[in-house]
């Protein structure tokens, strides 16, 4: 499955974060981008909201699925 940038980024702090906290993710989201925090937040709602949708993470507690495991582990 072809994930983009972000959503790879997002993955990967998932993973890091190793949270079950969005905040925890979105702060290290944000920390890792220098761009504007207002549009950062909003690139960060879109790219959520897609790894969601593709089933590549689960919302509550926030992880991997397999498939975004294997997602990630693919590019």
């Amino acid at each position: 499955m072809k994930i983009s940038k972000r959503q790879r980024e997002v993955l990967q702090i998932i993973v890091s974060v190793g949270s079950d906290s969005w905040g925890d993710v979105w702060t290290h989201y944000y920390e890792a981008r220098s761009d504007d925090g207002g549009l950062e937040f909003r690139n960060f709602n879109r790219v959520t909201d897609a790894l969601l949708r593709k089933e590549l993470v689960t919302e509550d507690p926030l992880t991997l699925t397999d498939a975004g495991r294997a997602a990630l582990e693919a590019t």
